[in-house]
């Protein structure tokens, strides 16, 4: 009937109201999506060049690292040297003196 037709139509235009309302929605859920997919992005980008520059900071942390190990062995060399030198320098006093004293009993006796 008439009545039932202009019902049914009735409810078809609400119906299209909705439909055309979750199509708006899916427009801002899509937009949004979008944003979220940029900022994860920027999110990994900035991953990233924080990660480069945690890998810089401990290259130069091991060189610092490095240049200690370096310098304490230096000194330590430093100081094995000078306590080298010194026993040279005793030996070679003590030998002085024992020549001395060979010469002086030598001169001694003649």
């Amino acid at each position: 009937t008439l009545l039932d037709f202009k019902e049914c139509l009735k409810q078809l235009r609400k119906l299209s109201g909705h439909v055309d309302e979750q199509r708006g929605l899916w427009r801002g859920l899509d937009t949004r999506l979008d944003q979220l997919q940029e900022q994860m992005r920027d999110v990994s980008r900035l991953v990233r060049q924080q990660s480069e520059q945690i890998g810089t900071l401990q290259t130069a942390q091991l060189a610092e690292q490095q240049v200690e190990v370096f310098n304490e062995t230096a000194s330590e060399m430093n100081r094995v040297g000078v306590k080298v030198a010194e026993q040279l320098v005793q030996k070679v006093r003590l030998c002085c003196e024992n020549d001395v004293e060979v010469m002086k009993a030598h001169f001694e006796k003649t």
